[in-house]
């Protein structure tokens, strides 16, 4: 009987992005003491230095994430181009179908929380307009709804939101990186170096301040801690290594 191969499905990573929201509550929710002060939590029969370290560790939800993208993306690209009719053109389409898939549904939950957030107690003031410009407000909210509020160390408002950010730099790298390693000598080997040699440089901040692309060194760490991740999703993709053979 033939085998028949089996990849890792949208299920499967539906199922892993169940798993992942849960480590994320449980971060959230636990990783600090003043994250559950003044609540009744009854931590047995763990004990509550034990839920807190466990909540620590679950910031592995980030990766998850990053890597589940970057495999479903790589899988994307990899269909554009092995195709006889790619263009250079289908990138850009590429581009724009994925940025407005990422931010359609985070674009309703930035608004909503503005208006709500100022009707409880002024924070959507407080955050984006006190001691500031009306200008400069109305730019930082912007930045805030296009999601890329990290770049810019602007994550005051909501600072959960920063992940969006990086999820933007996923889609802009990954056709870069698939280039690199289908039409030159780089491999993921050699790119993972490069990155690994970055984010230990962003331990100087005349470096930081050198390259000028964000305006923190806080909001660069953010970005490259997680593109090592970013390569394993695409090699694992790349290279079908979540194939099984079933008969």
């Amino acid at each position: 009987m033939e085998a028949k191969k089996t990849y890792f499905s949208k299920d499967d990573t539906s199922v892993m992005k169940g798993i992942a929201i849960l480590l994320m509550m449980l971060h959230h929710c636990f990783m600090s003491a003043d994250r559950f002060t003044g609540y009744r939590i009854r931590f047995l029969p763990f004990g509550k230095a034990r839920v807190m370290r466990v909540a620590a560790y679950s910031k592995i939800c980030v990766a998850i994430f990053v890597f589940l993208s970057a495999y479903g993306l790589t899988f994307i690209i990899k269909k554009m181009w092995n195709s006889d009719s790619f263009k250079f053109k289908d990138i850009r389409k590429f581009y724009i179908n994925r940025y407005i898939s990422l931010i359609s549904g985070y674009f309703v939950i930035v608004i909503g929380s503005l208006v709500i957030a100022q009707l409880i107690d002024g924070r959507t003031y407080e955050s984006f307009f006190k001691g500031k410009s009306t200008f400069v407000g109305i730019r930082n909210i912007i930045l805030n709804i296009l999601g890329i509020q990290e770049w810019f160390d602007l994550s005051d408002f909501c600072g959960t939101w920063w992940y969006m950010s990086l999820a933007v730099i996923i889609i802009l790298l990954l056709p870069l990186f698939y280039y690199l390693v289908k039409k030159t000598r780089w491999n993921y080997l050699v790119i993972t170096a490069v990155l690994m040699f970055a984010t230990i440089l962003v331990c100087y901040k005349r470096f930081v301040k050198f390259i000028k692309i964000f305006s923190s060194k806080h909001a660069y760490q953010n970005m490259t801690n997680w593109l090592v991740i970013v390569l394993i999703g695409m090699l694992f993709a790349d290279e079908d290594i979540l194939e099984s053979n079933t008969v």
